[in-house]
C-alpha cells in the first residue's frame, strides 16, 4: 500500500502536530513501513540558509520555488517506494494540493486529505506564540482559514 496525505489548515492549525502523530501511528501499525512528512516550509531552513538550519529565513523574493522544491521532494519519495508521504503544507485550495495528486496517480499512491481545523482564534493564538520570524500576518491566517475548499472533489 502506498499513500499520500495531504494535510490541510490556516498557520497555527496544528498540521505538524498531526502529521507526526499520524506518520508515528502508521510506522507502528505496519511492519517494514517507510514515511516521510514534506514540507514546503522547510526550504526556508534547508535551502535559503543551509549553514543554520535552524534559522527560518523566509524569504518573498523566493516564494513558490519553496512549492517546487517540496514537490521534487515527494517525487524522489515515490521513484522510491517510500510507502507514507505527508504533505505539510497549509494546501487552502485545490488548486496547491494538485501538483501532489498528479504525482499520485502517475506512482498509484492513494489520496487521502486531513483538514485541521480548531477554530480561527486558535489558529491566531498559536500563530502570535510563535517566534518572531515564523509568525504569519493575521490578515494572511484569516484569508487562509476562510478560503479552505476541498482538496479531493
Amino acid at each position: 500500500m502506498f499513500k499520500l496525505i495531504l494535510m490541510q489548515g490556516a498557520p497555527g492549525s496544528g498540521k505538524s502536530t498531526m502529521a507526526a502523530r499520524i506518520l508515528s501511528s502508521y510506522m507502528v501499525d505496519y511492519d517494514k513501513r517507510t514515511g516521510s512528512i514534506r514540507s514546503a516550509d522547510e526550504y526556508w531552513y534547508k535551502v535559503v540558509n543551509p549553514d543554520d538550519p535552524h534559522q527560518y529565513d523566509y524569504d518573498p523574493a523566493l516564494a513558490g520555488k519553496n512549492h517546487i522544491w517540496n514537490q521534487h521532494r515527494v517525487l524522489a519519495d515515490m521513484m522510491e517506494s517510500v510507502n507514507i508521504i505527508i504533505v505539510d503544507n497549509t494546501n487552502t485550495l485545490k488548486k496547491e494540493a494538485n501538483p501532489y495528486v498528479v504525482l499520485a496517480k502517475m506512482f498509484d499512491y492513494e489520496v487521502e486529505s486531513v483538514r485541521v481545523d480548531p477554530g480561527l482564534e486558535v489558529c491566531l493564538a498559536r500563530n502570535a506564540l510563535r517566534p518572531e520570524d515564523r509568525r504569519v500576518p493575521e490578515e494572511i491566517v484569516r484569508t487562509m482559514h476562510g478560503r479552505m475548499e476541498s482538496l479531493l472533489d
